[in-house]
């Protein structure tokens, strides 16, 4: 073989080419490392992004939006600042890479009134209280009436206060999603980034790929190499979506009113309200995988009743309120 040096012809042809690297899942974990991939890469690297479903066709597009650095108690999470800070970044880059729609208009990717969240309990109200002292600015206490003022119908916090993350924000999932894919895209430096739109059985098919990136959540444990092995736990749950009714006396939430954490969560998205979500546990592998998008029978019937009574019980307004859908996804958490 000719050689230039010391390397041959064959070897700086392999220099050449592209680092390829394979990820499964197109959800938020999927598309957040192929953007890092394509935007820290020092040389070219050429991304391929796995899912059957397409963008967003998993659990990712089901959620609700509510991006916060709050853990369950209203305390921070550790490093959830930090993990915040960067969510945020992702955000605005999918914001500057944002394309009208057909008719010319540019859907609100992002709402950024903060999140709310009531106490339940007496000792809650003493804790948000006690977590605002703390962690301020990043959350601050409010009493009951302030918390009635803030979020006009809301119901009396049974804890008689509230904690609110006036950073928090709420996103359009899907809108997201696909900005960011189109973000990635339009990166420089010479890199590839494809969509293959099938199931990957096993991790022995892409055994041509320099690198695999797992990030398919609830579907990783259908992969023969994984089954058993990653301590990933599916849960699948139900979210339903009130819209007013057309001149009903719901009226519309408060505009700029943050949305509500809780037990059951209101994430106001700007022309419906999501509520969520159902937790049921036992489903594993591709059956969890597959339970994901609009749902319809008997068990989304009691979901969606359950659900709109715990958004009455909250703000009671929701009440009058009509159905638009009810979702069911299913992702990945740690074990309980």
């Amino acid at each position: 073989a000719a050689t230039t040096g010391t390397m041959t012809t064959a070897e700086q042809q392999q220099q050449q080419q592209p680092r390829s690297v394979a990820v499964i899942g197109a959800g938020f974990a999927g598309l957040s490392v192929a953007y890092h991939l394509l935007r820290d890469a020092r040389t070219p690297v050429a991304v391929d992004v796995y899912d059957a479903r397409g963008i967003g066709g998993g659990a990712s597009a089901v959620a609700g939006g509510l991006l916060h650095p709050l853990s369950p108690r209203g305390k921070p999470l550790w490093r959830g600042e930090e993990a915040f800070g960067y969510a945020r970044e992702l955000v605005a880059v999918a914001e500057a890479a944002m394309s009208a729609d057909k008719d010319g208009t540019v859907r609100v990717l992002a709402r950024r009134d903060g999140v709310l969240r009531p106490a339940r309990t007496p000792k809650q109200a003493r804790d948000f209280e006690k977590f605002a002292g703390r962690y301020s600015p990043l959350v601050g206490h409010a009493d009951g009436a302030e918390a009635q003022a803030i979020v006009r119908g809301l119901a009396a916090p049974e804890g008689g206060a509230a904690l609110l993350a006036p950073s928090g924000m709420v996103i359009d999932s899907s809108a997201y999603l696909h900005a960011l894919w189109d973000a990635a895209k339009q990166l420089p430096g010479g890199g590839r980034l494809e969509l293959v739109e099938q199931r990957v059985g096993a991790l022995a098919e892409l055994s041509s790929y320099d690198a695999v990136v797992l990030a398919a959540g609830a579907a990783v444990n259908s992969l023969p190499e994984t089954d058993g092995v990653l301590p990933i736990t599916p849960v699948a749950g139900h979210v339903v979506e009130l819209e007013p009714e057309d001149g009903g006396t719901g009226g519309v939430y408060p505009e700029g009113a943050p949305s509500l954490l809780g037990p059951t969560y209101l994430a106001w998205a700007g022309e419906r309200l999501c509520v969520g979500a159902t937790k049921e546990y036992g489903e594993m592998g591709a059956a969890a995988s597959a339970a994901s998008g609009e749902a319809r029978g008997a068990a989304a019937d009691e979901a969606a009743a359950f659900l709109r009574a715990e958004a009455a019980r909250v703000w009671p307004p929701s009440a009058s309120w009509r159905t638009r859908r009810v979702l069911r996804g299913t992702r990945g958490t740690p074990p309980r």
